[in-house]
């Protein structure tokens, strides 16, 4: 049991990476837009 969430744990680390570099693109390319304006 203590495995299984040992294992949902860094799922959830995984997941929450790619939301902060989603977050963090979104966030440049927002910046970027507007500089460009």
């Amino acid at each position: 049991m203590f495995c299984k969430n040992l294992k949902e744990l860094k799922q959830m680390r995984k997941v929450f990476e790619i939301i902060k570099v989603i977050f963090f693109v979104l966030f440049l390319g927002y910046d970027e837009r507007k500089f460009n304006l």
